[in-house]
């Protein structure tokens, strides 16, 4: 009796699957189908949100740079004192920007109609206690005074934290590797507080130090 009765059962349940087999299919398929694009659009929204960490991350960083950029810029542009004489109108000591030029400084003095600019480099950037003679035309000795100008201000003592590679390369011992180490200390580390800081700097040692204490002020 249960044989005939399973048997019925399986027939029935070929008759449904006869009949509805269309329809088992079609929706087989889009059960299937279903899945791939849940699947899909899983790994779309995994690999999105990737990109938007590494973008944060880009923003951030650039952002710390410009902010570093804009801190050693500052601090490099520090206000000077210079001096400057000869034929200018209002010859005196200028408070200036370590960025500033000749020019600059010129423009403040105001020239004199027999002021001789000929031997004056107009684009040469200032330095802290420099001292500037612009020369006169009716001054036979200009020259050799505007001379003795120039190599009396090699010899003054270099600011540290306003020298470039040019100053730094006219001290006696300084060539220009040691010149760029002194920079990227001072870019690294901002200003020199005192003279003895140069000891910080790689490659000069005590008795490199007090062969150059007495080129440098801060």
């Amino acid at each position: 009796m249960k044989g005939v009765l399973f048997i019925n059962q399986l027939n029935l349940l070929n008759d449904f699957l006869s009949k509805y087999k269309v329809f088992i299919i079609i929706i087989s398929v889009l059960l299937v189908l279903v899945a791939v694009l849940l699947f899909n659009q899983f790994k779309a929204d995994e690999n999105a949100s990737a990109p938007s960490d590494l973008i944060d991350e880009t923003v951030l960083e650039d952002t710390s740079t410009h902010e570093k950029q804009t801190e050693n810029a500052s601090q490099k542009n520090i206000e000077i004192i210079v001096d400057i004489k000869g034929a200018v109108k209002n010859p005196n000591t200028y408070t200036m920007k370590s960025n500033d030029r000749v020019q600059q400084l010129v423009n403040k003095a105001q020239l004199r109609s027999d002021a001789d600019l000929t031997q004056v480099n107009l684009a040469e950037r200032l330095t802290d206690q420099k001292m500037i003679i612009i020369p006169s035309k009716n001054d036979t000795t200009s020259s050799t005074a505007h001379h003795s100008s120039q190599s009396q201000n090699k010899t003054q003592p270099i600011n540290l934290n306003t020298a470039e590679e040019s100053d730094l390369t006219e001290i006696p011992g300084i060539g220009p590797a040691k010149a760029q180490t002194i920079l990227m200390y001072r870019e690294e580390h901002g200003q020199f507080q005192s003279i003895d800081e140069l000891k910080e700097v790689k490659g000069i040692g005590d008795k490199t130090f007090e062969n150059l204490k007495e080129y440098f002020v801060v």
